[in-house]
């Protein structure tokens, strides 16, 4: 047993979805409100730009863009988690 009585594999698991998330929250950029953080499109009434992110960083985006932005931020952050030598546990490592 590890962390909080789960078994290893688990808890390197829950420890990598800790930092990962982590990093997301701590490279949130402030964006301008008047543009898509994602598209550059404007803020327009039929078309707003909405707030997403924590504590006073947000990144302005369209609700039609935010999944592809945040599709792309989680795959840049376990990039450079990876570059950083943090790696998610692999799949196969349960199986042991």
């Amino acid at each position: 047993m590890h962390a909080r009585g789960l078994p290893e594999y688990e808890s390197r698991c829950e420890a990598y979805g800790i930092i990962l998330v982590e990093y997301l929250n701590g490279s949130m950029l402030d964006t301008d409100p008047r543009v898509c953080a994602w598209c550059g499109k404007p803020n327009l009434p039929l078309t707003p730009t909405l707030p997403f992110g924590v504590g006073n960083r947000h990144a302005w985006l369209h609700q039609h863009c935010r999944d592809r932005w945040a599709e792309a931020r989680h795959k840049a952050a376990i990039e450079t988690l990876t570059i950083m030598g943090i790696v998610e546990p692999p799949k196969d490592e349960a199986l042991r």
